[in-house]
């Protein structure tokens, strides 16, 4: 006890002392780091319990890390628009193709936000023939419609060219978004996929008029189930036979129209007002109206996954061999290791399943008659051994750029050993998209103010360099707002001022309003289902079905009660 009656401290409660805690420049990184991942700040303290072994190795409590998140807040304020603009148009300025266009309102209200980096731009030179984009709600706290553009890769994945933010779903909203998309790639995309969004519609036909607008397959059969009914939308036949009439590219028009009168009369669907109108509407997305044209097989293409692992399965792997045709092995070496297992199925169907059943020449080329064992009718396959050109009536490779089995039947019969390289499209090989490290930051030869910049951001580094030598921790001897710029890295918001930007209000586009993320009917449905409901039991045995009333036990009991 001291002289004034005060417990010491003990030393294992040194750490819970005001003197003992203070988070480090690094560990108040680390905490935004984690807030940028939505995890919060009495989790993070927790995974810095863990990693470094008990509550007295952080040097802080849980309350410190909820204080530093309130810190955080408080300095970004209003300014947080202001704030995230600023910092996309810095690296505007400093990083080499980086692009950002923004727009404000009558209030000074961001209403329009876009940007796209060097990688999405080499992205788009490569993977930029058939492009998509979607709004997507509910994902920032002001209710902003983010609107990513995407593309197929050579994994034949999804890859995004760009994102942006937009206000309201108008068709000048849109306009203004495709604009900027026009100004930072230079090139309008060949083909356009999107819902059923009718002011995206207006705004393509306006600023993309070359470009071929279809609708998504997806985002339309994923409402067939709520708009054909309950019996039906759980009808495994039905499902079937509307997959088999829509999901297909072996129809013709005429043949797709003929099959769909028939599917309607036969579910007695004539009369449903929607799926008239997606009938209607059958030119932009049913594929028998667009088999022809150039890589439409690409339009219905939903999946994503990480590239980074796939390329690395491609380079540093070797995938099992099916047959001993010499172009299976040569296809491995060309093509990615999704596309190559796509042409492996081709080519071991091609040597299992496939026969010539007649051959016939014509002029130079020589037509070939192929049947598939187990499906009806020959598919004709024109080949030209001298030119090697081969075209086969399917279809497939000027839908997906990939030759198929009756083609490589075909070629197994003539006894042809090496790749048709005419055939080898680039976007799905391998070494399509050029390494960043390949891509020179600055350009030697450029104009004068890119060497300049270049210089600038040289000096800028150097001055940092002898602040870091001159100082043993220079962050931890700054103030507290000017770490937090350091951390946000961001500028930092005069107090006497207000933002330049305004944050979005009062916005009401679809799917604002709440929270939660939207879901579709069948989502809802099935969660309704999964629930457990509570049903009435009866008192006496516990039993469902009955109650305490008509219970077969009271029953029994007052019979032997009367016996007695």
């Amino acid at each position: 006890m001291t002289e004034g009656g005060d417990l010491l401290n003990v030393p294992d409660d040194y750490h819970l002392l005001a003197s003992s805690r203070k988070l480090t420049f690094t560990e108040e990184q680390l905490l935004s780091d984690f807030s940028e991942m939505n995890i919060g700040p009495v989790r993070a303290f927790n995974l810095m319990r863990k990693i470094r072994g008990g509550f007295d190795k952080v040097g802080v409590t849980s309350t410190d890390c909820k204080n530093f998140k309130r810190d955080i807040n408080l300095f970004i304020g209003e300014f947080d628009v202001d704030m995230a603009v600023q910092r996309l148009m810095k690296k505007k300025l400093y990083l080499p193709n980086f692009s950002c266009e923004f727009y404000c309102d009558e209030k000074g209200a961001l209403a329009g936000l876009f940007w796209a980096d060097e990688e999405m731009k080499l992205n788009y030179e490569v993977f930029g023939d058939v492009m998509s984009f979607d709004a997507t709600f509910r994902t920032n706290r002001y209710d902003l419609v983010f609107v990513p553009f995407t593309g197929i890769d050579n994994h034949h994945h999804n890859v995004t060219f760009a994102g942006s933010l937009l206000a309201s779903e108008t068709a000048e909203s849109y306009k203004w978004l495709l604009q900027s998309f026009l100004k930072a790639f230079g090139v309008a995309p060949k083909v356009v996929v999107t819902d059923q969004d009718a002011a995206m519609k207006i705004a393509i036909r306006d600023v993309f008029p070359d470009t071929r607008h279809r609708l998504c397959m997806w985002h339309i059969m994923i409402k067939v189930s709520e708009k054909v009914g309950t019996e039906l939308s759980q009808d495994e036949v039905f499902k079937e036979d509307i997959c088999d009439v829509v999901w297909t590219d072996a129809l013709e028009p005429a043949q797709f129209e003929t099959q769909w009168c028939d599917l309607m009369i036969k579910y007695n669907l004539t009369s449903n007002s929607w799926l008239s109108d997606m009938y209607n509407l059958r030119s932009d997305w049913i594929p028998a109206y667009y088999r022809y044209e150039h890589m439409s097989g690409l339009m219905r293409t939903t999946s994503r996954f990480k590239r980074s692992k796939r390329d690395h399965d491609t380079r540093y792997t070797q995938p099992r061999m099916k047959t001993n045709y010499e172009l299976e092995l040569e296809a491995a070496k060309i093509y990615t290791r999704g596309i190559f297992f796509d042409v492996q199925e081709e080519i071991r169907l091609a040597c299992k399943n496939c026969m010539c059943r007649r051959e016939e020449e014509v002029g130079d080329s020589i037509k070939f008659y192929i049947l598939q064992v187990n499906l009806p009718g020959l598919h004709e396959v024109l080949f030209t051994p001298k030119d090697m050109v081969i075209k086969c009536s399917c279809n497939r490779y000027e839908q997906y750029g990939l030759l198929c089995r009756h083609a490589f039947c075909v070629l197994r019969l003539c006894g042809i050993k090496e790749f048709p390289k005419k055939y080898v499209m680039g976007r799905w090989t391998r070494d399509v998209v050029p390494k960043k490290t390949k891509v020179s930051s600055f350009d030697q030869n450029a104009a004068g103010n890119q060497v300049e910049r270049a210089s600038s951001i040289v000096h800028q580094v150097i001055e940092s360099k002898l602040k870091v030598d001159s100082a043993d921790l220079p962050a931890e001897s700054l103030d507290k707002n000017a770490r937090l710029a350091n951390i946000l890295h961001a500028d930092q918001p005069c107090s006497s001022s207000s933002a330049t930007i305004l944050p979005p209000s009062g916005i009401r586009n679809k799917g604002c309003g709440s929270n939660k993320r939207l879901k579709s009917f069948r989502e809802v449905s099935s969660s309704r289902i999964s629930k457990k409901t509570k049903t009435r039991c009866c008192l006496i045995c516990g039993g469902h079905g009955h109650n305490s009333r008509t219970c077969k036990m009271k029953t029994t009991v007052a019979d032997s009660q009367k016996s007695s």
